[in-house]
């Protein structure tokens, strides 16, 4: 029974792995992904008066733990990064933190290109595990709830369970991670609760950085 638990994680954690390869040897790693919002992101947020066209994350500013400094969206330019508003009380939040530690890990070779920000909420602070906050890739932002929701709808437009949002509208706002590339477009949407979801963000950012050093 132990030796088959060991094959089974071996095979989990190689599973990326063999795909990411796979593309390199037999793909140019020329996979297109998609490009969300060419039209801008009124359809799903009205409020937010984006325009007809190709919508890029606006201007924010959230506070950066651990610094005297602030993130904006200059600080995403030229990199790609992963973002994901958890709600640190959910009984299922251990789960996450496996997931993005191993997000973490299996792109932590690449610290100059991929970033990780984990946006909380100013009360949440004193709940936020160290595992987490020593990751080398992580940024932990924090800001006011009112702001925050702000930022879920028209800065990183989180899933509002709106049909017209796209397939991941069911994904719960505390579940999704999304993929934004170094020109500031979102280029992917996964519930960072479902193991091969996570699968999918690793194996697409590693895309993107292929395509983004030619």
């Amino acid at each position: 029974m132990k030796s088959t638990k060991i094959v089974l994680l071996i095979l989990i954690l190689a599973f990326p792995v063999a795909i990411y390869l796979f593309l390199q040897a037999f793909g140019n790693n020329e996979f297109d992904l998609p490009v969300f919002y060419k039209n801008g992101i009124d359809s799903v947020y009205n409020e937010c008066n984006s325009g007809e066209r190709q919508f890029t994350i606006p201007d924010f500013e959230l506070n950066q733990l651990g610094s005297d400094r602030s993130i904006s969206n200059k600080q995403l330019k030229d990199q790609l990064t992963v973002v994901i508003f958890p709600d640190l009380v959910s009984a299922n939040f251990q789960r996450l933190e496996n997931e993005f530690i191993r997000v973490n890990n299996s792109l932590s070779e690449n610290t100059e290109d991929v970033q990780l920000l984990l946006v909380i909420r100013d009360t949440d602070v004193s709940g936020l595990p160290e595992s987490i906050d020593d990751l080398p890739l992580v940024k932990i932002l924090s800001g006011t709830g009112d702001y925050l929701a702000t930022l879920e709808k028209c800065v990183f437009v989180l899933p509002n369970q709106s049909p017209s949002h796209h397939e991941y509208a069911e994904v719960p706002t505390n579940h999704a991670m999304l993929l934004i590339d170094e020109e500031l477009r979102i280029r992917g949407y996964y519930d960072a609760y479902q193991t091969e979801e996570i699968d999918r963000l690793i194996v697409e950012t590693r895309i993107l950085l292929a395509n983004k050093m030619k």
